[in-house]
């Protein structure tokens, strides 16, 4: 399945005619901070395009293959593209600044994603393949990124350093926005799992209590706070806590406690 991105057209192109100065490199290097931080790559990779140009090159072009996320995980909300089709297992992006007609604008390059992992110079382009495995709640995807020049222009190794520079940030940006989703929900999952063990811990007092008290058997003991719990309209948890603080239930095996 295919969704094509399209990144805003930029109003000046950058000087061809030299290898990058060190000005060209400031830019870069402040450019590479302007990324956009998500946890989807399609996402961050569509704002190394809009950077990219004219900043660094002339035209950018990416496509990235990534597992299709499953419902309910925000992703759907979070990406501005033309309206998903029928789900596969597989989804590709392809994102081109300035915007170009055709399925392949780089030439060839855009095609099929290396395997190999090797940057490769062209005469008027910088090739940059990524492959990223899987973080734990997160598909592995996999991509290429084609810088392209115009105007008899020939990109060398600093260029292509400079490419790498960018694709290595967005990267980074993909998987520190990954683990921080993904450390919040731990501490969400520790946090319920925290206020389940209390909540069995008062319940279990409870009905320890009403058994001492009330020489009631296990199952008649919670039988009575489920019952004082759906006679107040009060929550089992909290019939409990007033067991453990207020003695209710103690004294009158017939009255169940007027819970507020």
């Amino acid at each position: 399945m295919i969704e094509t991105q399209t990144a805003p057209r930029p109003t000046a192109s950058r000087p061809t005619a030299s290898p990058p100065t060190t000005s060209v490199w400031s830019r870069v290097l402040d450019a590479a901070h302007d990324l956009v931080a998500s946890t989807q790559p399609a996402v961050v990779l569509s704002s190394l395009a809009a950077v990219s140009v004219p900043t660094f090159s002339d035209g950018c072009h990416v496509l990235v293959q990534e597992h299709e996320p499953s419902d309910g995980d925000g992703v759907a909300a979070e990406r501005v593209v033309h309206p998903r089709p029928q789900r596969d297992s597989t989804i590709a992006h392809r994102i081109s600044n300035p915007p170009v007609a055709g399925t392949d604008p780089a030439g060839g390059r855009w095609t099929e994603i290396a395997d190999d992992g090797a940057q490769r110079i062209t005469a008027d382009a910088v090739t940059t393949p990524l492959q990223v495995p899987a973080l734990v709640g997160a598909p592995a995807y996999r991509g290429t990124v084609v810088h392209q020049w115009s105007g008899g222009y020939h990109p060398g190794p600093a260029d292509a350093a400079l490419a790498q520079l960018l694709v290595q940030r967005a990267v980074a940006l993909v998987h520190t926005e990954r683990a921080q989703a993904l450390l919040a929900d731990s501490r969400a999952v520790v946090g319920q799992l925290q206020e389940a063990v209390a909540t069995n811990r008062d319940i279990g007092a409870a009905v320890g209590i009403l058994m001492h008290a009330r020489h009631l058997s296990y199952d008649d003991a919670f039988r009575a706070l489920v019952v004082a719990s759906q006679h107040s309209n009060t929550k089992l948890h909290t019939v409990c806590r007033r067991v453990l603080t207020d003695r209710a239930l103690l004294a009158d095996p017939a009255e169940h406690p007027r819970c507020r």
